[in-house]
């Protein structure tokens, strides 16, 4: 018994060593740099003399009052709770869709990718030119198909900017969320729904009853 507590010591010790450089790195990289940011927000900084004068809590009670970061918070909430909400429906659908055997399955996977791979800033430009009040195509396409009388500022107006911006992050983000979704349909065990056809269970039924309650914590992982 004490050989074993010996043993378990020992190894105790080893794992120790091996996690302690992702631990210095994890300080060094996250933590001091959280740590430092709370340190600064306390702060009134000079940034051009470098004089740091201790304000307490001042300026966060200078933000509560302050209208445009209110503003800035309850956009944040909108874009995030709106544009996360699509992602994990139509990605939820996407995923419903690729799972299934059909012919050109392959290539529908592979496309439904695309958006995805492309890096952010390369997408964010591709948009900040589809949507550029100027020489946009979307205001050339919608203009010639009669669906708008004048071209649109979109980037510009207020309440349309927001929309376009959760449009072009739907756009990119649903792929990946599509692709969670389809690890967690794939790790559902087929015999279940076959069960359930015996029984009498519709689509819609095993959706509900079977599809959804076993994917609810990849659901979960998606929206976070």
């Amino acid at each position: 018994m004490t050989r074993f507590h010996s043993l378990s010591s020992r190894e105790a010790r080893q794992a120790f060593w091996f996690i302690l450089p992702s631990m210095v790195a994890l300080i060094v990289v996250a933590l001091y740099p959280i740590l430092n940011t709370l340190w600064l927000s306390l702060n009134k900084v000079s940034l051009v003399l470098q004089v740091f004068t201790f304000h307490g809590l001042k300026n966060y009670s200078r933000l509560l009052t302050d209208p445009k970061f209110i503003n800035a918070w309850k956009n944040t909430i909108f874009f995030t709770l709106v544009s996360v909400g699509l992602e994990t429906l139509l990605g939820l659908f996407i995923a419903l869709v690729i799972i299934k055997n059909f012919r050109g399955r392959a290539l529908t996977r592979a496309s439904v990718l695309v958006p995805w791979a492309i890096p952010t800033v390369v997408s964010s430009k591709m948009w900040e030119w589809i949507f550029n009040s100027n020489y946009g195509v979307m205001n050339y396409f919608l203009l010639h198909l009669g669906l708008i009388g004048k071209t649109q500022n979109w980037l510009g107006t207020r309440g349309m900017a927001m929309n376009t911006a959760i449009f072009a992050d739907v756009w990119k983000t649903t792929p990946f969320m599509a692709l969670l979704i389809l690890a967690g349909l794939t790790s559902i065990p087929q015999d279940i729904f076959e069960s359930a056809k015996i029984d009498g269970a519709g689509s819609l039924q095993a959706f509900f009853s079977i599809t959804l309650p076993l994917i609810k914590q990849i659901l979960l992982i998606s929206m976070l």
